[in-house]
């Protein structure tokens, strides 16, 4: 499901239900999640991200979330991101592409909790594991 597909779901559903809104939105993470999380778990995560890849799911996003990432980053990692953004793949990224690039990332969140890596904790509460 698409993100305005899911805004659009979920608005109808707070307007209906919003207990059951608060519950489904617990359970599901999203690339705008990313923004919630604490630094060290950001930084596990990050560290999972290529650069290129990660410039192209940044497109579009605003100031406040591109900074909370690129707080985690190392310097090399900062001006990769800028650079991808100004003049590579992120510059001329599709709207299709970018959702491509965020979806994976999501994917390698799950993984990361699948292996036991980070703990989502419905999403909200997300916690780094030694």
């Amino acid at each position: 499901m698409d993100d305005s597909t899911k805004k659009e779901v979920m608005s109808h559903l707070t307007a209906d239900n919003p207990e059951i809104a608060e519950k489904v939105e617990s359970m599901m993470f999203s690339f705008e999640h990313m923004a919630r999380l604490d630094n060290r778990t950001l930084q596990s995560i990050l560290a999972e991200v290529n650069a290129p890849d990660l410039a192209v799911a940044l497109k579009g996003i605003g100031d406040e979330f591109k900074n909370k990432i690129k707080s985690n980053l190392s310097e090399a990692a900062v001006k990769l991101v800028d650079e991808e953004s100004e003049a590579g793949r992120a510059a001329t990224a599709t709207e299709a592409h970018v959702t491509t690039q965020r979806r994976a990332i999501i994917a390698k969140i799950r993984a990361m909790e699948a292996e036991g890596k980070i703990d989502l904790g419905g999403a909200k509460e997300i916690v780094v594991l030694q």
